[in-house]
């Protein structure tokens, strides 16, 4: 170990040239080239029925940053969570379904 000592010592200042150049490509390089990133959530959702529904909404709608919330209640003031109101839920969201498959 010794012995490198002194060729280290020689070469030094060619190891600090050097190190000075690749920085100063790469920051070149950055500046000129930067990163790009994206940011959309869309691009890494698969593909999927919803997502063609998504996209269709999109056609008429434009984005909106504000959420859309929807209050579903019951007509006679029950539990909307109890599993005979979610049953209902889904034989509604299967008719809708259908009537959408059938117009198109």
């Amino acid at each position: 170990m010794a012995g490198f000592s002194e060729k280290f010592r020689r070469l030094s200042l060619a190891i600090v040239v050097v190190t000075m150049l690749i920085t100063g490509a790469l920051v070149v390089n950055l500046i000129y080239n930067p990163p790009t990133f994206n940011t959309d959530l869309d691009a890494f959702v698969p593909d999927s029925e919803a997502n063609s529904a998504h996209e269709r909404i999109h056609q008429n709608f434009p984005n909106e940053s504000r959420p859309l919330f929807v209050n579903v209640e019951p007509d006679d003031n029950g539990n909307i969570l109890e599993m005979e109101n979610i049953q209902t839920m889904l034989q509604h969201y299967l008719e809708v379904a259908e009537f959408v498959r059938i117009i198109g």
